[in-house]
């Protein structure tokens, strides 16, 4: 697997001044133990997303990401872990000491609800029947989809889409990389996710291959808080170890220095998620189980996700804390107004990630089922379409992409489908 020096230099240097200014800010806080951690559903060996977890007795914790990778930072070992997802059996682990390896938790899936969805007459089946999909992802206008044929349960292999959902390549993966999903990268590169390692996914002149090893905690360790590349800045963002702190700072990409930016705590979150949980508490014992459940499940240990986005010449910053989305300049990262966000969403205890299309620089939210249009102007939600439930979604060029499970008389698969948003 060769590597040309052009494409992975641009990445080396990421990961090098990422790591120097990551050694910088874990420098102030060398009295937290980091613990990589990796959530697979026991069935299908899949990454496990928004599944969270939590140091018992205390409010520290964090959720796994969309391939099922977290990082948690406790302060002192021993502690046991609860792991819960509301479609999966709780899980418990003890910790009693620091280690570099990646701990990996399977979860008992509850039901398989995906095997009863239905393709409806107003999406586009992406993938054929005899191919099942594990995961995809969509960079610069490219769908890679990774996978294995029905009839070769040993090879995987890459298939490579343009956005008309036309097969572009195709390429089988080497017998020693067994992959467990893929990752986009904040600079719009597609990578192939193992146990132990990742690897870039390249194209060189007409064909596409993989290069690029890296060592998988190193590369979660800086990749996971990347979140998008300026014409000046790499920007990042981490969060405390309790999850009611977030900051974002920028890289400048010719000082290499570090360039404070946006730090909120979210104290009052948790206050009034306390409340919640206290009204919950008055509720007749034969129903208040059933409340608490969702509730920890849910609610708990989300503190509010504030996001950042770039469009055009200007920065995003949605702040759900004070209610508004702020706005800031690319150049110089001067704030120049602001507009305020839908008091429904504030009001709302749910947390609720922001998903970017950047191909139509528009944003929405997946508030209670049902996909929501944010106005980045006025701070209008404007309804959409009903979202299904499904492995994986996301939004790209106006359309929503959906990794689901297909169940008939013949087979079981999984596939894609893409869903044009009203």
């Amino acid at each position: 697997m060769g590597c040309t020096k052009h494409v992975c230099l641009k990445f080396w240097l990421l990961l090098f001044f990422a790591s120097f200014i990551f050694r910088i800010a874990e420098g102030q806080g060398q009295d937290h133990e980091k613990i990589a951690i990796l959530v697979l559903d026991k069935s299908t060996h899949e990454g496990i997303g928004n599944v969270n977890i939590v140091l018992t007795d205390t409010k520290i914790g964090t959720s796994t990401l969309p391939n099922g990778c977290c990082n948690l930072y406790l302060k002192s070992l021993p502690g046991k872990l609860m792991i819960s997802h509301v479609s999966y059996y709780d899980s418990e682990i003890f910790i009693n000491k620091p280690t570099e390896d990646t701990i990996t938790i399977y979860l008992e899936p509850k039901i398989n609800t995906l095997d009863e969805i239905t393709i409806s007459g107003v999406q586009d089946k992406v993938i054929p029947n005899n191919f099942t999909v594990i995961d995809f992802s969509i960079c610069e206008g490219k769908i890679f989809v990774l996978g294995l044929y029905n009839n070769d349960k040993r090879k995987y292999t890459i298939k490579v889409l343009n956005t008309l959902l036309e097969p572009q390549y195709l390429f089988e993966l080497p017998d020693t990389i067994l992959p467990v999903g893929l990752f986009k990268d904040c600079l719009n590169n597609c990578h192939i996710l193992t146990k132990t390692s990742a690897y870039q996914i390249i194209k060189t002149d007409t064909t596409w291959d993989v290069c690029c090893k890296y060592e998988i905690n190193s590369f979660h360790k800086i990749m996971d808080d990347c979140i998008f590349q300026t014409n000046k800045y790499l920007f990042f963002k981490q969060k405390s170890s309790k999850g009611y702190l977030q900051s974002f700072y920028g890289i400048d990409v010719e000082t290499k220095k570090m360039i404070p930016f946006i730090q909120q705590d979210d104290i009052s979150r948790y206050n009034q998620l306390m409340d919640e949980f206290k009204f919950l508490q008055k509720h007749p014992p034969s129903i208040r189980m059933e409340f608490e459940i969702r509730f920890l499940e849910e609610i708990m240990y989300k503190p509010f996700t504030n996001a950042l986005i770039n469009f055009r010449d200007t920065i995003f910053h949605f702040n759900f804390k004070d209610g508004e989305i702020d706005y800031y300049s690319e150049e110089k990262l001067e704030w120049i107004g602001e507009t305020t966000i839908d008091s429904c969403l504030i009001n709302s205890i749910w947390n609720d990630e922001v998903i970017f299309d950047k191909a139509e620089k528009k944003a929405y939210i997946n508030w209670k089922h049902k996909l929501f249009e944010i106005n980045t102007l006025t701070g209008e939600i404007i309804p959409k379409n009903d979202v299904i439930h499904s492995h994986k979604m996301i939004i790209y060029g106006g359309y929503l992409f959906y990794l689901i499970g297909v169940e008939n008389h013949f087979q079981k698969y999984k596939t894609i489908t893409r869903e044009k948003i009203q």
